[in-house]
């Protein structure tokens, strides 16, 4: 096998401590990561190496064995006691990045962490992600809430949150999830087993200062001027997808209630949404002009209309 002198592929002198080659590592990761360079197998292959290299030269145990042995260290490996490396096979602990999943990671320097603790063979550092737990015992999912807001239920959202690990990720919220949906991040439970699992996100949705929820359908007050009310009018009306028009009918007093289909909630059962409904209410002026005032005299002289004729009749 040919010989790699890791010192050279990585940058750094022999004398290079344990940061050095940390750093060195992390600089070159960044620059030949697959994932970085789509469908780059120079890039690939470089990556490869350098994962090889630093995976012998940050283990104290290996380096030895590699400077005593320089060329012929290769050969020296088969004496050497048997460790199973974590992040591939293929001689140099590196498999590749085919349908490896990167969604798991929160960002590339969680993903280098991780791939550094893998290539060391610590025994905290995380499990490469594309390959399965091999264990036969059945791990529970953790479980959380994770509170949304209802237009963010509506428009899809990604909310970063800390897993009971104490680790930041970031979560794809979709379009039209209801209250009690379950959304699944695999491998991010830390049940405190010490093994894979899953963590469910229970979706719930924060109060809101404006709409309540009534199962699937919203429901809100919109106020009215007593003229508003008595002769009709065409208002706005706020929605989760913006504001619409809404037409008031002539003659509608307060708590009327007007309903806007398919305006509420996805439904948790046979899709679609549900509604929402707006409740009237008249809203009367708490100072007048004069010329308001003289008006409203005016009005109250000539109306015929008595509200209380059966509290008289009574």
């Amino acid at each position: 096998m040919e010989f790699r002198d890791y010192y050279e592929i990585l940058g750094v002198p022999r004398s290079a401590d344990e940061q050095q080659i940390k750093t060195a590592y992390r600089k070159l990761a960044r620059q030949y990561h697959p994932d970085l360079n789509p469908g780059d197998k120079k890039s690939e292959e470089k990556f490869k190496t350098v994962s090889e290299a630093y995976e012998v030269l940050s283990d104290s145990e290996k380096r030895t064995r590699y400077d005593q042995y320089g060329r012929y260290y290769q050969q020296s490996r088969s004496s050497a006691p048997n460790r199973t490396p974590t992040a591939g096979g293929s001689g140099s602990g590196f498999e590749g990045f085919d349908g490896f999943d990167f969604s798991r990671f929160s960002s590339f320097d969680d993903f280098i962490e991780s791939l550094m603790g893998n290539l060391r063979g610590d025994s905290g550092a995380a499990k490469n992600p594309r390959r399965p737990s091999t264990t036969t015992e059945t791990t529970v999912p953790s479980q959380m809430e994770l509170e949304i807001s209802l237009e963010e239920g509506i428009k899809g959202a990604r909310k970063r949150i800390r897993t009971p690990s104490g680790k930041s990720v970031e979560v794809n919220v979709p379009a039209g999830v209801h209250e009690g949906s379950k959304l699944r991040i695999a491998g991010e439970g830390g049940n405190g087993t010490g093994r894979p699992s899953d963590l469910v996100l229970a979706i719930k949705f924060k109060a809101h200062n404006f709409y309540t929820v009534e199962g699937e359908d919203l429901l809100c007050e919109v106020p009215l001027t007593p003229t508003e009310a008595v002769l009709g009018a065409k208002i706005e009306v706020p929605t989760l997808e913006g504001r619409v028009f809404v037409t008031i009918p002539p003659g509608s007093s307060t708590g009327r209630t007007l309903r806007l289909a398919g305006r509420g909630l996805p439904r948790a059962k046979g899709g679609g949404r549900g509604d929402q409904r707006i409740k009237v209410r008249i809203e009367v002026p708490a100072t007048l002009s004069e010329q308001e005032r003289g008006l409203y005299e005016q009005l109250r002289s000539l109306e015929t209309f008595k509200p209380r004729t059966r509290m008289e009749e009574r």
